[in-house]
């Protein structure tokens, strides 16, 4: 498996960096991600990226954590971003605001389809194979 970085954070406490190079590394430093979201009750985007980056493979993955049934993850490339389209429907409510080292934003609602319950197996397949995960669609991402 290569190497890659973790990172999440709130512009007022600043960013959170945790290296891994193995699977359980990576679910340990999102379970970190996760507690400290519930624990300020916020939704943080991750960004997990690959230290060694190859221009023909994705480069970072972004994923929000902290909301209690939908996520959105970006998978970023040198053609452009994409976001892993899930089978929840398009929620009604309000854009999901989520926070991250340089300020809070929103993720719109089309692009947050993805079940918390399936994010980490999308994810897990990602840092352990370096390509974009298979198991869900993926849709161009105008916008990030």
């Amino acid at each position: 498996m290569r190497s890659y970085v973790m990172s999440w954070g709130t512009r007022a406490y600043g960013r959170v960096k945790v290296p891994f190079d193995t699977v359980e590394g990576f679910h340990c430093g999102l379970d970190l991600a996760t507690a400290d979201a519930e624990i300020s009750a916020r939704v943080f985007e991750v960004d997990i990226w690959d230290t060694q980056t190859r221009l023909d493979h994705p480069f970072m993955m972004q994923v929000l954590v902290g909301h209690a049934t939908r996520t959105r993850i970006l998978l970023h490339e040198e053609a452009g971003s994409r976001y892993a389209v899930g089978d929840l429907p398009t929620s009604t409510d309000a854009p999901l605001t989520y926070e991250r080292p340089t300020g809070t934003n929103t993720a719109e609602t089309e692009t947050t389809t993805v079940p918390v319950s399936q994010a980490r197996g999308i994810l897990t397949e990602y840092v352990r194979t370096g390509e974009p995960p298979t198991q869900v669609t993926w849709a161009v991402q105008t916008e990030d």
